[in-house]
């Protein structure tokens, strides 16, 4: 995943690692809620998680940039 490479640098290591971490836990614990009788595991829900935090990125900087829409279908 060479995009996260800019949002790492700009949150830092620390922070991905947290939010990797925390973001795989809870999506772990919804497929337990949702689906109770299937052992789901996998790293989905932490990549889904970084995602995340690469839409709040470009959401919050959509009036900064100058063709926010290819930076939109970038992803």
């Amino acid at each position: 995943m060479t995009i996260l490479r800019d949002l790492e640098k700009l949150a830092g290591w620390v922070r991905i690692s947290i939010i990797y971490v925390l973001s795989g836990i809870t999506g772990n614990l919804a497929s337990a809620l949702f689906l109770p009788y299937r052992a789901e595991v996998g790293p989905a829900g932490s990549q889904f998680g970084l995602l995340a935090c690469l839409f709040v990125e470009l959401i919050q900087g959509w009036q900064m940039l100058e063709k926010p829409w290819k930076a939109f279908l970038k992803l």
